[in-house]
């Protein structure tokens, strides 16, 4: 991440020429995750720890991050360890989206007009093009498209973390 970085300041430096930012992608999924206290126990630090976080694109930059912690998360209560194993995953699925045209995969949940919980989860993208639904047919055939989304029903995803890597390799490989 950060030779990466350095090599687009210097980049930018000799050619006079601000490369554009890459663009975000927006993950919200019924998760538990993050960097727990226990871990990083200062504010100010933890913090910091989550601007660096949020500057990720790849999964070697996440593993280059978080691979000096490898002892001190093993030694962390369970459900500790969970919440920055989903937190990893979070950033794979992030990292992964960056290479498609999805800016926001989102899980909602409300009640329908029949009074029933409806919980979906929801893939926007920049540009919704017919290749990009021949792709998800095969993971998941039953969903709706609304506007620039395929919304999918949370039940038919199964395991979230699984299926939405799998959209998201297929999405990446057009």
């Amino acid at each position: 991440m950060y030779g990466r970085l350095l090599s687009q300041a210097v980049e930018e430096l000799e050619t006079g020429t601000i490369q554009q930012q890459k663009r975000g992608v927006t993950i919200s999924l019924p998760f538990d995750y993050g960097v727990p206290a226990t871990l990083v126990p200062d504010d100010e630090q933890r913090a910091r720890f989550y601007r660096q976080v949020s500057l990720l694109q790849t999964t070697e930059e996440v593993e280059e991050l978080f691979g000096p912690f490898h002892a001190r998360i093993t030694a962390l209560p369970k459900n500790e360890q969970l919440r920055i194993e989903n937190l990893k995953r979070i950033l794979e699925l992030r990292s992964l989206a960056l290479q498609t045209p999805i800016r926001v995969i989102d899980y909602q949940e409300g009640e329908g007009i029949d009074g029933h919980v409806r919980k979906n989860v929801e893939f926007e993208f920049s540009e919704l093009k017919p290749e990009h639904v021949e792709r998800v047919i095969p993971i998941i055939p039953d969903f709706k498209i609304v506007g620039q989304r395929i919304v999918v029903k949370a039940e038919d995803l199964g395991d979230f973390y699984s299926q939405i890597k799998k959209i998201l390799h297929v999405l990446a490989n057009i």
